[in-house]
């Protein structure tokens, strides 16, 4: 299995008789402008003020009533809020004694503040704490200065509340309650058992409490938080966003907490909980209550990791696989590559890693290769991964078969500039139960664009934003539009060249829009050979990745053992101190700003060969890039594969590092087959891009009826 891994396979299977015009259509479609990103839909309405009103009551003055983790709960949704621009109003017993929640503070502060609120404003009022029925029947939440014998004066009405929200002129109203706490009792015969109905036929007001009828607001001791305001947070996090609207409303964060909170209660506390609502007239259900927020790649699916290991640790599945993650590109099904060239990809090997690591023993990930292997020889298409079970599927390897528990379906989606939305479903392969989601916003780097497969030549004026965008948003929009331009290469002035080359023939070319395609058979070896023009001058960086693995060896970040993935720690078992060796493994599939970086020298030599992934360059050997597969062109594809047939060529200036002296500069020379004379160099590091190449690699009969000029590059 292991050669098998780091043989390189076909782009080519885009069904066994596709015609001519079948890919010119294809080919002027991924010209357009704007290609690769979709339109969003944005909010109807003028975003307007967003006002977070959270009282959460622990120690409460009557020692019986006390409770935990209901501080932790405000401070966290407070953390939620504040990164989605609300202005954040506390009212705990932890504030000043003007802000402490008191009835008289309550009464008076609760009219002032939902009065600030203008008509395009956003509300959300949360409570945490006790909820009591009075003598008279009617629902009090409890204040810090509660006194259960005689909530007439000294517990707040329900309706009052209700009133207070009801005159309201928000937009949007969502009234967040967090009690009946389990355990919590204390002997007390009236807690209120149903705390959504006193808000019935409130205009405008939307109302999520945390469970119904006499079920218990369950406490999650290793979340430090209470079981639904736990999955409240990471909802508001982005993670509700199954829709990849780029917002969360009311209904989003009702059908999240609904779907989690129920399946964590019974697999962990064996209790029903199941969140109530009710919804008043005139009601926008989809208005935004938190805009996802974009952070960084490696940001996003940490979020994502940690939330999916928990989801698996409280189902008990024992074995998961990540599939290269899908394209919605807004049809009736879902497929793979698209648009997002090797991103898919690269996300599930992340991802997976990401979970290894999160695994904690109790759970363990199918390796990459493998997951794909599974599905490429069952011929499963993607779409069956959302569509009943797939009963019986097991991931064999060489010392066992193995059934799969669960899959992850991860989807890319409505890519706008720098900023794309993920999303990622927990699929259970044998129940085809849908057992949780985690999801949001990503913010792109360059090197991230650099994997969607578009080819551009970077120019200096690429690095100055425009108003309002950061340096790499600039960038990356400036690259999307010359994305209409033909691929660089066509120019043969272009400095910078990347042939294909099989014994000492460079294979020929054809140009289709933005796409470079060169023809091979399968069983063949080939080399990649990069050529300076002579007007480079200087030395150049380039990292070079095929079907996404990098061609140079990458620091060991997990260690395969048979079947599983399972993480390792640096320096590697148990060699401590900064001289400690790190192990390098060949052929890793990285992003383009982790990617070791070949250092080009045009003193030494104009033309330079790749011939294969180097496995150890003090040893001086690589394994060939060999042909074993064919696949699909990646707009049509629906299958998985373990190639795709994409080479991507990123050059860069050099930067030196602080402190650092270049010894030596790497190059490659004529050796035995299988070896190569490698020298290292260090102190430089890749700079900003001077270029961004990728060339497709089809089969011989596809590349023939691919429209267009024949280009001999060894003229």
């Amino acid at each position: 299995m292991a050669d098998k891994r780091h043989r390189r396979g076909m782009m080519g299977r885009y069904g066994e008789a596709v015609g001519w015009w079948a890919l010119w259509m294809w080919g002027v479609f991924v010209g357009l402008p704007g290609w690769g990103a979709e339109e969003r839909r944005l909010p109807e309405q003028p975003e307007g003020e967003r006002y977070g009103i959270l009282i959460g009551i622990e120690r409460y003055r009557q020692k019986e009533l006390e409770l935990v983790f209901c501080l932790n709960d405000v401070e966290e949704l407070a953390k939620v809020l504040k990164e989605a621009g609300y202005q954040i109003c506390r009212l705990t017993e932890q504030e000043p004694s003007e802000s402490q929640p008191t009835r008289a503070n309550l009464q008076e502060a609760l009219p002032r503040l939902l009065g600030r609120a203008g008509p395009q404003d956003t509300v959300l009022v949360y409570f945490t704490g006790h909820g009591f029925v009075g003598s008279d029947g009617k629902l009090y939440l409890a204040p810090l200065d509660c006194d259960p014998a005689d909530l007439e004066h000294s517990g707040l009405e329900a309706e009052w509340l209700r009133e207070q929200l009801a005159r309201c002129e928000a937009r949007v109203k969502l009234l967040v309650l967090d009690v009946c706490h389990a355990g919590q009792d204390k002997g007390l015969t009236r807690v209120a058992k149903d705390v959504v109905r006193p808000f019935e036929r409130t205009p405008g007001l939307y109302v999520i409490a945390s469970c119904r009828g006499d079920q218990k607001s369950l406490l999650w001791e290793t979340k430090r938080q209470s079981l639904f305001s736990y999955w409240l947070v990471q909802g508001l996090r982005g993670h509700a966003d199954r829709e990849g609207k780029g917002q969360i409303g009311a209904d989003d964060l009702y059908r999240y907490v609904s779907l989690h909170v129920p399946r964590v209660a019974q697999r962990v506390f064996h209790r029903a909980q199941e969140p109530d609502r009710v919804v008043g007239p005139a009601v926008a259900a989809d208005a935004a209550i938190v805009t996802t927020r974009a952070r960084s790649l490696k940001a996003l699916l940490q979020e994502i990791a940690e939330q999916i290991a928990t989801i698996i640790q409280v189902e008990g599945l024992p074995v998961v696989g990540v599939p290269e993650f899908a394209v919605d590109a807004k049809k009736a099904e879902l497929e793979l590559g698209g648009n997002f060239g090797l991103m898919g990809r690269y996300c599930a090997t992340e991802l997976s890693g990401l979970l290894a690591k999160r695994s904690g023993g109790q759970f363990q990930m199918v390796a990459q290769d493998l997951i794909q292997q599974t599905l490429r020889k069952q011929r499963i298409q993607v779409a069956a991964l959302r569509r009943g079970t797939l009963g019986g599927l097991t991931v064999e390897s060489a010392e066992q078969k193995t059934p799969l528990g669960a899959l992850i379906v991860g989807v890319l989606r409505n890519r706008v500039g720098h900023r794309v939305l993920i999303q990622c479903e927990v699929w259970g392969v044998q129940t085809g139960v849908l057992y949780g989601t985690a999801g949001g916003e990503a913010e792109l780097t360059e090197d991230d664009w650099k994997l969607f497969g578009g080819s551009v030549a970077v120019r200096p004026s690429d690095y100055r934003p425009e108003p309002g965008q950061t340096p790499a948003g600039g960038a990356i929009a400036q690259w999307d539009r010359r994305l209409v331009e033909p691929h660089p290469m066509k120019d043969p002035n272009f400095p910078y060249r990347v042939y294909v080359v099989v014994g000492q023939e460079r294979r020929p070319g054809k140009f289709l829009n933005n796409d470079l395609y060169v023809p091979l058979r399968r069983g063949e070896h080939y080399e990649i050979h990069v050529e300076l023009k002579p007007e480079v001058q200087h030395q150049v960086q380039m990292r070079l990745l095929v079907d996404g693995l990098s061609t140079l060896p990458e620091p060991q970040k997990l260690r395969r053992r048979g079947l599983f993935v399972e993480p390792v720690s640096a320096p590697i078992q148990g060699q401590g101190g900064p001289s400690a060796r790190q192990e390098y493994v060949p052929a890793q599939r990285v992003s383009l700003d982790e990617a070791s970086a070949w250092l080009l020298d045009p003193n030494s030599s104009r033309v330079f060969a790749v011939r294969g992934f180097v496995v150890e360059v003090n040893k001086n050997r690589y394994q060939k890039f060999e042909v074993v597969d064919i696949a699909e062109l990646p707009s049509v594809r629906r299958e998985f594969t373990d190639q795709l047939g994409i080479i991507t060529a990123a050059f860069y200036e050099p930067v030196r590092t602080r402190g650092g002296q270049l010894r030596r500069s790497i190059a490659t020379r004529p050796g035995p087959e299988g070896t190569e004379i490698f020298e290292t160099y260090t102190a430089l590091e890749p700079g900003k891009a001077l270029a961004i190449l990728h060339i497709r690699y089809v089969d011989f009969e596809q590349w023939e009826q691919l429209p267009g000029e024949t280009v001999r590059f060894d003229q």
